[in-house]
């Protein structure tokens, strides 16, 4: 492990740390309301949900603790990070999760917005595009599926999709 992956395991475990002290002290309490007579069970509907939420924090302090550990162990050897420069390829290939879920949220918000039909037209032609997919027939494939599923939904089982 270098440093460079030791300080983003760092910043990760603090994101989940801070998730989790939100969930346990801020969310839970205000979303799942447990009235006097169930504080008497031993098992509420507060609990399942708080146990996720410690167990979220104990593995993350835990994971936090190791990547310091990990960090100042490769800080003592001596080994420096050093800046790179980055080629368009490089920088391509980092920045594509984020609009692959860039596009998911434009799908979402299309789908909203305008239906279906619209944002399945026009968004996941984009990310097969983007996945460097070129042949046609994939591309067909996609659109008979929906096809078939929306007719599935619509008339068959007669759920309103819009």
């Amino acid at each position: 492990m270098d440093r460079k992956k030791a300080k983003t395991d760092i910043y990760m475990m603090l994101f989940f740390i801070i998730l989790s002290l939100v969930l346990l002290f801020w969310v839970i309490p205000t979303q799942i309301k447990v009235t006097a007579m169930m504080e008497v069970e031993s098992f509420t509907p507060k609990s399942f949900p708080q146990l996720i939420a410690s167990g979220l924090l104990l593995v993350s302090v835990i994971g936090f603790v190791k990547s310091l550990i990990v960090y100042w162990k490769l800080g003592v050897c001596g080994e420096r990070e050093t800046a790179e420069k980055r080629t368009a390829g490089q920088w391509r290939e980092a920045l594509f999760p984020y609009v692959i879920f860039a596009l998911i949220v434009i799908y979402g918000l299309l789908f909203k917005c305008f239906g279906i039909i619209p944002a399945t037209i026009i968004v996941p032609p984009i990310i097969l595009w983007c996945l460097r997919c070129r042949k046609w027939q994939m591309y067909a494939i996609f659109y008979a599926f929906t096809a078939i599923i929306y007719l599935l939904f619509t008339k068959i089982l007669l759920v309103p999709i819009r």
